[in-house]
C-alpha cells in the first residue's frame, strides 16, 4: 500500500509520479529525469554488493538534484522520458547499438546510449533525490557469478560508451569546471 509497481522489479514510491510529473511541468527543458533506487533484496546481500550497486540501478546518481553536465547519463529505472525527445530520435533514425539484458544475455548500457544520443541533440537530463523508488532484486541476481556476467556486459558495452561519451565532449565546452559552466 502506498506504492505504485512500474516496470516489473521497480516499486516506487506513492508520490513518485506526481513529483516527477510536477518537475517536468516547472521545467519543460527537462527531457530524462531520475531518480534514486534503493535495493530490495530478496536475500540479504554480501557486502561486495554495495560497491557494484550501480550495475544493479540502485544508488545515488547525484550528490545533489538539478541538471546534469553533458558528460553524465542516468540509469533507466525509474526515468521519465520526454516523448518529443524520443521522436525526434526516431524522426533522425536512431538505432540502439546496445540492448537490454534479455534472459542469459546481460549486456548493458542501452539506457545510458538513450541519454548520451539525447545528450548529442541537446536535451538535457535532470536527477532529483526526491524521486525514490525500491528496485527489487532476486536471490539469483545477488550472486557472485551473476554479477560477473553483469560486469562482462558492461565489458562488452565499454567502447560504444565511451565513443559516445567522447562525442559529448567534443560538441561541448571543454574544461569547465562546474555544472553551470556547460552551455546546452
Amino acid at each position: 500500500r502506498g506504492r505504485i509497481k512500474g516496470a516489473s522489479s521497480q516499486l516506487l514510491s506513492s508520490t513518485y509520479i506526481e513529483t516527477g510529473l510536477e518537475l517536468l511541468k516547472q521545467n519543460q527543458s527537462i527531457s530524462v529525469l531520475g531518480g534514486c533506487g534503493f535495493p530490495l533484496c530478496e536475500d540479504v546481500p554480501e557486502r561486495w554488493f554495495y560497491d557494484y550497486s550501480g550495475i544493479y540501478a540502485t544508488g545515488i546518481q547525484s550528490t545533489k538534484s538539478g541538471f546534469l553536465p553533458p558528460t553524465m547519463t542516468l540509469y533507466g529505472a525509474g526515468c521519465f522520458f520526454s516523448k518529443s525527445a524520443l521522436l525526434d530520435l526516431k524522426t533522425l533514425g536512431f538505432k540502439f547499438l546496445l540492448s537490454g539484458r534479455k534472459g542469459g544475455d546481460l549486456c548493458t548500457g542501452e539506457d545510458r546510449e538513450l541519454c548520451y544520443a539525447l545528450t548529442l541533440l541537446g536535451y538535457k537530463l535532470y536527477y532529483s533525490s526526491e524521486l525514490r523508488f525500491d528496485h527489487f532484486i532476486t536471490k539469483r541476481r545477488l550472486t557472485k557469478n551473476y554479477r560477473d556476467k553483469m560486469l562482462a556486459g558492461a565489458i562488452i558495452a565499454s567502447p560504444i560508451l565511451t565513443g559516445y561519451h567522447v562525442r559529448v565532449i567534443n560538441k561541448y565546452k571543454r574544461g569547465a569546471k562546474y555544472e553551470s559552466d556547460w552551455k546546452y
